[in-house]
């Protein structure tokens, strides 16, 4: 052994990030198990007790990976899952320590057996989630439980229509910053919906051709809370409606940064900045953040 490596198992931090897999496509043997196992737990064994940042590709074909994650389930803040197959379920409820959790696959045709095995209690301490590899209408979303996401406070996640939208913010009450991709279709929902403690909106998707610029996406929610909204990809900018929302929630937004591929007009962003005199407005090619009444012309490719 050389002297670094003698060395290292005296500073646990250094062991602390691991990528792990089970038996992949289900050729490997048992022997090859043991051999990454024995190299995992090496690994595990010198982080003593210090956070665990892991990412773990699952085809579920085995149980033997959650029971050898047993003795570190304490230790793990951050989880990164490919649910590649969902043969037997990973169940994540015991991990007391998780804070923030990436799923970034989950099989298309077995996406409700997923979440009912594996993901539809999430840990009491669980505060933020990134969804953004997949795609959720509210009828997938209906496979949690809104118990197990009234914790969140973060929320990165992909949505099939701005339907989901309003969803999300009924089963995330507590959630204070949510980010939302994929594929932006009109809004057909009507019940409206205030959200008290949302204070960051970010928004970037994909807006099917024959969607028109109606959206409906600022006319149901009020936000009393919102600080920061972010928005990029979504063509051009509901302007009456959003105007409409930021006087309805009379919210004291901070900053407002319009992205790549939105479309807006210097006569706009004037008026947000009479609205709020001390908005902080940031457009793509804007250098440094400057205050909102220096408004700028964009370009837009």
């Amino acid at each position: 052994m050389s002297s670094m490596e003698a060395g290292c198992p005296g500073f646990p931090r250094l062991w602390n990030n691991l990528q792990l897999k089970d038996n992949g496509d289900g050729d490997d043997d048992d022997d090859d198990w043991h051999r990454r196992a024995f190299c995992y737990n090496y690994w595990l064994e010198r982080s003593r007790g210090c956070p665990l940042s892991l990412r773990i590709e699952y085809y579920g074909d085995r149980s033997d990976l959650r029971r050898f994650l047993q003795p570190y389930v304490k230790q793990i803040s951050t989880l990164t899952v490919d649910f590649c197959d969902c043969l037997n379920p990973f169940e994540i409820q015991d991990f007391d320590r998780l804070n923030h959790l990436t799923i970034r696959q989950l099989p298309a045709d077995d996406f409700p057996l997923v979440i009912n095995r594996s993901l539809s209690k999430l840990p009491v301490n669980l505060r933020s989630i990134n969804l953004t590899d997949l795609l959720f209408s509210p009828g997938r979303l209906d496979c949690f439980t809104n118990s197990a996401w009234a914790r969140l406070t973060h929320v990165e996640i992909g949505i099939r229509g701005l339907d989901t939208f309003p969803r999300i913010l009924r089963m995330c009450p507590n959630v204070s910053s949510l980010m939302i991709t994929g594929v932006f279709n009109p809004i057909k929902t009507a019940a409206p919906i205030t959200h008290a403690n949302l204070r960051s909106l970010r928004m970037s998707g994909y807006i099917p051709v024959d969607s028109g610029n109606d959206l409906g996406l600022f006319n149901i929610v009020t936000l009393p809370n919102l600080r920061v909204v972010e928005a990029s990809r979504m063509g051009t900018w509901p302007h009456e409606e959003f105007k409409a929302f930021l006087r309805r929630s009379a919210c004291p937004l901070e900053k407002l940064v319009f992205g790549s591929a939105l479309f807006s007009t210097a006569q706009q962003r004037a008026e947000y900045a009479t609205l709020f005199p001390s908005l902080e407005i940031i457009t793509e090619f804007d250098v440094g953040n400057q205050p909102a009444n220096v408004v700028h012309s964009c370009c837009f490719i």
